[in-house]
């Protein structure tokens, strides 16, 4: 669908420096922030997102191509000459390539839902487009549907094909940096910082991964700018702050903490969007280098210039009205104080604003060679003149080298990604400087990771006695006491998370978690509405939710929810197997087996599923299919009774005895306290005695072990005996055994129900 930008939309390159020389005289800085793109950093060697895309093709086609061996990066290589090699291999295979790009856009084209696209429609836009259409209802969403989804394809491909070449986080967050690596900013941001230097850039916030504008600051500037990259850190943004601040909304590639896939780039983090909401309260936004295809940036923005009704000045720098995302131009049709400056590219425009504010520039080359030599002297300098002042002690000498040194463990451990190194550093760092509350808050959460909880525990409490007002701190002990189950700490923990930061969605889910498990019912399910509200693109939550309605048995809603989840994140692979456990309960066996084999497929190692799956070919009576996924199931974790207890009634009922027997010998297991391995455990034993029988060996020993497990009347009421009569001397068991021995087994399991 193609929309036009009204014309009196588009101002001139005079209106924009106007706004720029603009200052909100209350807070003493400029009325307007920044927001810069990708597009701004093209020309200091970054790709844009459709270079990405391209690398990330071939990357993901090398990976699963039989040759890929031969192609690995060398240590110490570089990215360029790695992907020039990427390049070579692609192109001598180009049709096997080609037929690979079509065939996962394919899939990934047909699997974008009516129900994905619709949701992320802005409100006011359905709006009108049913007033236009006369549409209402499943007509119009279907008519959006057929005219959007191409735009939602396209500006999706970013997110599929990252997830497409890994899975794991920490791979993509490699990537990155090696895309970034070596990039030095160009003369566009170092003109840029000099704008920020003369203060007419106060606030800037960036999709951006990289940190060329920030480097251009403390290479060839005096201002320092304030950098946010953590959704935590944005309870510290200050734009009325005397010092600049850089507001980095999908995280920084230093950090384990981007956000490049299409569930996590669905919303902003809590944090960063209040701040986001709370800037454009007072101040104006001028937009370069981003083609607004982003969701998490444009709903914002949506929200707060047509839901909320605010005017704040909003100037969208783009080459030309025609290639703007339909998205962009609707937003500036529909707002009042919305436009568009036509510009030919971010260099062009900085060059443009320098000539025009003549604002001087140091001698760069000078400014740098000083800067490096302050570098290289200052801390012994300022150590040597610290130490000359006859009043330091010996002891401020000593305790002025522990906490500069403490400083640099920190940062090693905070960027790290070896969990033992992690805790070296943060000890290090701890041991320099023992009021280090971040420290103990981020070593207790690499302990809580390892589940070494008492550890975390320990840290933890330590952080909150150094640093009483900080949320997190509370949430994350409430993790380690709930799986200490400790529940009524850790309710306390999360109450506490809450008072703090009543936005904070993690506690509101936790907490959830805890009543829903105290079925506590009521007040869980306001958490988890709660946790969604603050956090609608939180997929988990939904999952969690959807678990129980389950509970409730409202499996419908459930359903729904599960929904929801794979709408955020098609390759959630709990939210199939969830859903098909409730397909499975309603007896719709056929997309249970859809559901569980969509989940194996993204996870392959998902033993549960493997044998969930199983369970739902034997419903169906095709033993031969339930066979591989129970051989699965017991592989992925023999140590499972369930999966065993599966595996030996299928051996049982396609007469495979001598198999049975061989799994009984290679799992024994032994008599547990809890209701859930007591219920398992009785089911193992009577298939084991049943299998015995047949084989015509010695029960007696494991008639002891069920008469412990399930008592001496229930085990009278078994009538064993009976059973020998009907299996003494089979070689086969008719349908009439095997029903018998499926009552008997769902008998066992019936009497811990309650």
């Amino acid at each position: 669908m193609k929309y036009k930008l009204k014309k009196e939309k588009i101002k001139s390159f005079g209106f924009l420096l106007h706004a720029m020389l603009q200052k909100n005289r209350e807070l003493n800085i400029p009325l307007n922030c920044f927001f810069i793109g990708a597009g701004c950093s093209k020309s200091s060697g970054i790709p844009l997102g459709g270079e990405v895309i391209d690398i990330c093709r071939k990357l993901a086609f090398l990976r699963q191509h039989e040759d890929s061996l031969t192609i690995e990066k060398e240590l110490n290589e570089s990215f360029e000459n790695y992907s020039a090699r990427v390049n070579n291999f692609t192109e001598e295979r180009r049709s096997e390539f080609e037929n690979f790009v079509s065939a996962r856009e394919s899939e990934f084209h047909e699997a974008i839902t009516m129900k994905y696209i619709v949701q992320r429609i802005p409100g006011y836009l359905k709006e009108k487009i049913s007033a236009e259409t006369g549409l209402k209802n499943s007509e119009l969403e279907e008519h959006l549907f057929n005219h959007f989804r191409e735009d939602f394809f396209r500006d999706s491909l970013y997110g599929f094909w990252f997830e497409s070449y890994s899975g794991d986080k920490r791979e993509r967050q490699i990537l990155i940096e090696d895309l970034i690596e070596n990039k030095n900013p160009n003369g566009a941001f170092i003109l840029f910082a000099n704008f920020i230097q003369h203060g007419l850039i106060h606030n800037i916030f960036t999709t951006n991964f990289d940190d060329l504008l920030n480097e251009a600051l403390m290479k060839y500037m005096d201002k320092k700018a304030r950098v946010y990259s953590h959704n935590e850190m944005a309870d510290f943004i200050s734009i009325t702050s005397t010092k600049p601040n850089i507001i980095k909304l999908h995280g920084d590639y230093l950090f384990e903490n981007i956000q490049n896939l299409n569930d996590e780039t669905s919303r902003l983090n809590p944090n960063m969007e209040i701040k986001m909401k709370e800037a454009l309260g007072k101040l104006g936004l001028i937009v370069i280098g981003y083609n607004g295809a982003d969701h998490s940036v444009m709903s914002v923005l949506e929200e707060i210039k047509i839901k909320n009704k605010k005017e704040f000045l909003l100037i969208w720098c783009a080459k030309n009205s025609d290639n703007l995302h339909w998205r962009v131009v609707n937003l500036l049709n529909e707002t009042q104080n919305s436009f568009l400056v036509q510009i030919d590219d971010f260099d062009t425009l900085v060059g443009k604003l320098y000539v025009k504010f003549k604002k001087p520039i140091n001698d760069i080359a000078e400014n740098a060679r000083e800067k490096k030599n302050d570098l290289d002297s200052f801390i012994s300098k300022f150590r040597n003149e610290f130490i000359l002042k006859e009043e330091a002690t010996e002891e401020d000498k000593i305790e002025f080298d522990k906490l500069s040194e403490a400083e640099k463990y920190f940062d090693m451990a905070f960027s790290g990604t070896n969990d033992q190194k992690k805790i070296e550093f943060y000890s290090k760092a701890i041991e320099l400087n023992p009021n280090y509350a971040l420290a103990f808050h981020n070593r207790a959460n690499v302990y809580n990771d390892l589940k070494e909880r008492h550890k975390a525990l320990d840290d933890y409490n330590k952080a909150i006695e150094l640093n009483p007002e900080y949320a997190n701190s509370y949430n994350n002990r409430g993790t380690a006491y709930e799986r200490l189950g400790e529940t009524d700490k850790a309710i306390a923990d999360y109450n506490k998370a809450i008072e703090l930061n009543p936005n904070l969605a993690n506690a509101y889910n936790n907490r959830g978690i805890i009543l829903d498990k105290l079925n506590i019912n009521d007040k869980a399910i306001l958490d988890y509405n709660k946790a969604i509200e603050l956090n609608p693109s939180n997929a988990k939550a939904y999952i969690n939710r959807g678990n129980f309605l389950f509970k409730m048995n409202e499996k419908e809603k459930a359903i729904i929810d599960y929904n929801n989840a794979i709408d955020l994140n098609p390759y959630y692979a709990d939210a199939y197997s969830n859903r098909g456990f409730v397909n499975e309960e309603l007896d719709h066996l056929q997309e249970a087996i859809q559901d569980y084999s969509k989940a194996v497929e993204i996870d392959p190692k998902d033993s549960h599923t493997f044998n969930c799956r199983g369970n739902v070919y034997m419903k169906l009576n095709e033993i031969e299919k339930a066979k591989p996924d129970y051989l699965k199931a017991v592989e992925l974790d023999p140590r499972n009774l369930s999966f065993c207890n599966s595996l030996l009634k299928l051996y049982l009922f396609n007469s495979e005895f001598d198999k049975a027997m061989i799994l009984i010998k290679k799992s024994e297991f032994t008599n547990g306290n809890n209701k859930e391995k007591a219920n398992e455990l009785a089911e193992y034993y009577f298939l084991k005695i049943v299998i015995m029988i047949i084989l015509n060996e010695d029960h007696s020993e494991t008639e002891s072990d069920l008469r412990e497990i399930i008592g001496t009347e229930t085990f009278e009421n078994l009538r064993l005996n009976e059973t020998k009569d009907l299996l003494m001397n089979t070689k086969t068991l008719n349908d009439n055994i095997k029903k018998y021995i499926f009552e008997k087994t769902r008998l066992l399991k019936n009497i811990f129900k309650n």
